[in-house]
Formats: C-alpha cells, sequence, structure tokens
C-alpha cells in the first residue's frame, strides 16, 4: 500500500517529435484536445477562470460527464486546471470532494518537445476515494499521454 505522502501526486514525462508549438495546439485547441483526450468537449477556446464541461469518448467511458476550470496557459510553456478526480457530473455544482490540478509543462529539446504532466492535491480527496482515484488517474495519465504523443507526433 502506498503512503499518503506518495499518493499526493501523479507525474508523467515523454518526449514528442514535434515542436512545441504543434504540442501546444493539440493542448490548448479544444477540438485537438477532444481528439487525443476522447471527449467531447462544450468549450471552442480555452481560457483562464472558464469552466469546461466534457463527455467522455473514450473506450468503456462513454457518456461520463466531467468538468475543468481552466487555471494558467502561459503560451508554449504552461497549461493547467483543476478538476475532480474520477469525474463529477457537469451539472453538479456540489463538491463532495476537493479538486485536484493538472498541470502541463512544455520544454523544447534536442529532437522535439519534453512534457510534464502532474497532478497534485490527492491528499485533501477523502480517504474512502483516495486509493481508487490516484490508482485510476495515475493510469489514465499513463494512457492519455501515449494520446497525446501519437496525436502530435501524427498531426505535426
Amino acid at each position: 500500500m502506498m503512503s499518503v505522502a506518495q499518493q499526493d501526486r501523479i507525474r508523467q514525462e515523454i518526449v514528442i517529435k514535434a515542436p512545441r508549438s504543434k504540442v501546444w495546439k493539440a493542448l490548448t485547441t479544444p477540438a485537438q484536445f477532444s481528439q487525443w483526450f476522447r471527449a467531447k468537449l462544450s468549450a471552442t477556446e480555452f481560457r483562464v477562470g472558464d469552466r469546461v464541461n466534457g463527455v467522455s469518448t473514450y473506450p468503456g467511458h462513454e457518456g461520463k460527464a466531467f468538468f475543468l476550470v481552466i487555471t494558467e496557459i502561459t503560451p508554449e510553456t504552461d497549461f493547467a486546471w483543476k478538476w475532480s478526480p474520477g469525474g463529477k457530473s457537469a451539472e453538479s455544482e456540489e463538491e463532495e470532494d476537493p479538486f485536484t490540478t493538472v498541470v502541463f509543462e512544455l520544454e523544447e529539446v534536442p529532437g522535439g518537445t519534453r512534457v510534464k504532466v502532474t497532478e497534485s492535491g490527492f491528499e485533501h480527496i477523502a480517504l474512502a476515494r483516495r486509493a481508487s482515484a490516484f490508482e485510476g488517474n495515475t493510469k489514465g495519465w499513463e494512457i492519455q499521454m501515449k494520446n497525446l504523443h501519437d496525436y502530435a507526433e501524427q498531426n505535426s
């Protein structure tokens, strides 16, 4: 079993053989984000402070509603949002659990772009849900980072 400290944050890192500008667009253009993240989003543009409703189209999770609140957009460097791990209904305003924060960091490296994603704040999730939320999102980020990698390399 993991300790609480180990269940505070998830970190994933990949290198994509594509220019940083292309990876940035894949991350921050809702139409492109929807393709690799496999979701239908309510937004046509991401803006700091906006709430973006989504519905998963990912096989096995089709129809699952979620929402993001965009917290940071620093062009071609950082993109962040907060959300509920495991999802909350797009209609629900109740906050059963605190949000976690997802931060993407982009960096130019020889041959492409390094993308780091960190999701933090799991220590604030109710103990009864913490382990499953952490485990589910750890697996989820492994899948999503591969999806981003494949999408950005194929569309660069």
